[in-house]
């Protein structure tokens, strides 16, 4: 398992890097549409929630039991984050962005 933490971790990491750096990027392209913000932060928040899985998974010593608890907590912030900016959204901003 500890190989598959490591390239979850790495991947993650390298991911939100990425995502960084490409909202850096196009910042006031981005800021143009409501929806797409959020979305990015969105984005961060579920690559984040990956990593700190992956770490908690190569955390030496811990029990099954620990583990599975570390992962439900991340699991219900990612969840409790992505709903809550979804539901700040408006459903107006959404059909802006799908039609151009």
């Amino acid at each position: 398992w500890s190989d598959l933490f490591v390239a979850g971790a790495g991947a993650a990491a390298a991911l939100a890097g990425l995502l960084f750096v490409a909202v850096s990027i196009n910042l006031e392209r981005i800021l143009s549409y409501p929806v797409l913000p959020g979305r990015a932060l969105e984005t961060v928040i579920l690559l984040v929630g990956v990593l700190v899985v992956s770490v908690f998974g190569l955390a030496p010593g811990q029990s099954h039991r620990a583990l599975a608890i570390e992962v439900l907590v991340v699991g219900m912030v990612a969840t409790w984050g992505v709903a809550t900016i979804t539901s700040a959204t408006p459903p107006s901003a959404t059909s802006e962005v799908a039609s151009g």
